[in-house]
């Protein structure tokens, strides 16, 4: 039993790791510009957007940030699962 979580946590830390790996890439591609179109633009979303989706959710619904030139849900984000990998790598 103990192995099975060593192989289930360490899966999920390396999940993490990878998401955010995804973070980053998004975050370089849309700082040089590159199109909408783009293939690994398109699978960086598609990869990180159900973490930010519920932070834009609340932010829109309160009102919060709307004229800030950052995107704070994207920080917030990437914020929490940074938060998520520590503690996971502390159990």
């Amino acid at each position: 039993m103990e192995l099975f979580g060593f192989i289930f946590k360490n899966t999920v830390l390396v999940l993490l790791a990878g998401i955010n790996l995804c973070f980053l890439l998004r975050a370089l591609l849309s700082l040089f510009g590159v199109s909408e179109d783009n293939r690994l633009l398109i699978f960086a979303a598609l990869v990180t957007e159900p973490v930010i989706w519920p932070f834009r959710v609340l932010f829109d619904k309160f009102g919060l940030f709307e004229d800030s030139p950052l995107d704070i849900p994207f920080l917030c984000g990437v914020i929490v699962l940074m938060l998520a990998q520590v503690m996971l790598s502390f159990f």
